[in-house]
């Protein structure tokens, strides 16, 4: 899975199947990417939320692909686990 995968899955779980697609702001240098621009309301939601941060340099990385360390974070950070 990627990063943009992964935000769609987590603020679904969160806010259920039928949560909207948040509003945008344009806060990271990479999203949207062309092609991709769905990615772009998930993954600032999931930023502004505090599960997932950027990547370094204004960047998300939005094709990266998640690791299984990371997605425990992801998943620690969602559900408010110690």
């Amino acid at each position: 899975m990627t990063r943009a995968e992964v935000a769609v899955i987590v603020l679904r779980a969160i806010h259920g199947k039928s949560h909207p697609s948040p509003a945008t702001t344009g806060m990271f240098s990479d999203v949207p990417m062309v092609g991709k621009e769905w990615m772009q309301p998930w993954i600032e939601q999931l930023y502004a939320e505090g599960i997932m941060s950027g990547c370094g340099g204004g960047n998300y990385s939005p094709d990266q692909a998640v690791t299984r360390g990371q997605m425990a974070v992801f998943l620690l950070r969602t559900f408010g686990l110690p």
